[in-house]
C-alpha cells in the first residue's frame, strides 16, 4: 500500500506527541507571554532538524542510540500519560493500574502491521483536528488580545532556551519514521502545517490565561478547555476532550515499541518495555523528586540521544558519498 497519503497523519500525531505536559510548560515557564515569538523560531529551527531527519539513513552504528532513544519516548511518554489522568481522573487509583493498561494497549497496537497504524494515524488525527476547530471556535468569546501583552518581555537566555527546547520536541519523534518513504517536501510541509496548528493553540492559551496565569498550572492547554461549555446540562467536557491528547502519546508509545522489537528480538524488546513499566510504576511515578528531576532534563536527555544519531548518520552519508565519488 503507498504511504503517501499517511504522511500528515503520522508527522501530525508525531510531531506533537510530546506537547501535553511538556512543550507549552516549558515555553511558558521560561519566556510567558513572549512563548508566541519563541515558538516561531523554534518551528523555523524544528525545520532544520526535520531536513536533516529526511536526508539521513539510520544504519547499524546508530542502533544503540535508537534504542536508548525510543526507551525513553516510552518511559516520557508512560510518565505523562499516568501523570495527567491521575492528576484529573484518577487521583486514588495505584499509578500500576494506570501505566500497565496504557502499555498492554500500546504494545498490541505494536504487534499490527504498518498498514493498521497509518489507518489509526489517519482517524485519530482526523479526530483531533475536528476537536481543535471545536475548541477554538467555542473558546473564541474568551479570547483577549491584551492578555498576550507584553510580546517582548524576556530574557535572552530564556528565550535561546525555549526555542531549542521547541525545536528538539516538537521534531525528534519524527525519527521514528526513517523507513518511511516520504519525501523532504512531505516532512517539511508536514510538519509546518503541524505546528502552525499548536501556534494556534498556543495563542488560544495565552490570550486567555494572561500572562499572571500561564505560569500556575502544570497543563495549561486542559485548564483552558474548562471555560468551555457547551449547554448548562453538559459539564465537564474537557475530560473527554482532553483524553484526544493523550492518542498522540499512545501512538508515540506504540511506535517506539514496534520499533525496538524491530531493532532487537520480540523477546529481549518485551523484557526491556516490562522493566520500563516496573521502574515507572515503583519508582518515578512514586517520587515526586524523580518526577522533577526528570521534567526538568527531558530536552537536554533528548539533545543527547539525538546529537550521536544525527552525527552518525551522516558520517555514514558522507562516507558513501566520497566512495561514489571515487
Amino acid at each position: 500500500m503507498k504511504t503517501n497519503k499517511y504522511k500528515l497523519s503520522e508527522i501530525y500525531l508525531l510531531s506533537r506527541s510530546l506537547s501535553l505536559g511538556l512543550l507549552f510548560s516549558y515555553s511558558f515557564f521560561l519566556v510567558g507571554t513572549s512563548t508566541l515569538i519563541s515558538f516561531i523560531f523554534g518551528i523555523l529551527l524544528g525545520i532544520c532538524f526535520v531536513f536533516i531527519y529526511s536526508k539521513i539513513k539510520l544504519n547499524k552504528k546508530t542502533k544503540v542510540f535508537e534504542i536508548l532513544l525510543y526507551m525513553f519516548f516510552i518511559l516520557l511518554s508512560s510518565i505523562i500519560i499516568t501523570t495527567f489522568i491521575s492528576s484529573f481522573f484518577l487521583n486514588k487509583t495505584p499509578k500500576i493500574f494506570i501505566i500497565l493498561p496504557s502499555i498492554l494497549l500500546c504494545y498490541y497496537i505494536s504487534t499490527k502491521d504498518k498498514d493498521v497504524m497509518k489507518w489509526l494515524s489517519l482517524a485519530l488525527t482526523f479526530f483531533s483536528i475536528i476537536t481543535i476547530i471545536f475548541n477554538f471556535l467555542a473558546l473564541m468569546p474568551h479570547m483577549e488580545i491584551k492578555n498576550i501583552l507584553p510580546l517582548f518581555t524576556f530574557k535572552n537566555k530564556n528565550m535561546i532556551k525555549s526555542i531549542f527546547f521547541y525545536a528538539i520536541l516538537s521534531s525528534c519523534p519524527l525519527i521514528l519514521l526513517n523507513d518511511e518513504d516520504y519525501s523532504t517536501k512531505d516532512y517539511i510541509s508536514s510538519y509546518i502545517i503541524t505546528n502552525i496548528i499548536s501556534l494556534i493553540i498556543c495563542f488560544a492559551i495565552v490570550s486567555i490565561l494572561g500572562r499572571s496565569l500561564i505560569n500556575m498550572y502544570s497543563y495549561p492547554e486542559y485548564m483552558v478547555l474548562k471555560k468551555i461549555q457547551i449547554s448548562s446540562f453538559i459539564e465537564n467536557v474537557e475530560n473527554f476532550i482532553s483524553l484526544l491528547w493523550l492518542f498522540d502519546l499512545y501512538y508515540l508509545t506504540s511506535y517506539s515499541i514496534k520499533k525496538i522489537n524491530g531493532i532487537l528480538t520480540t523477546k529481549i524488546g518485551t523484557v526491556l518495555i516490562f522493566l520500563i513499566t516496573v521502574i515507572n510504576s515503583f519508582v518515578i511515578n512514586n517520587n515526586y523528586e524523580y518526577l522533577l528531576y526528570i521534567y526538568k532534563r527531558v530536552p537536554y536527555i533528548l539533545y543527547i540521544l539525538v546529537i550521536p544519531i544525527l552525527i552518525l548518520a551522516i558520517k555514514k552519508e558522507l562516507i558513501k558519498s566520497i566512495w561514489k565519488y571515487k
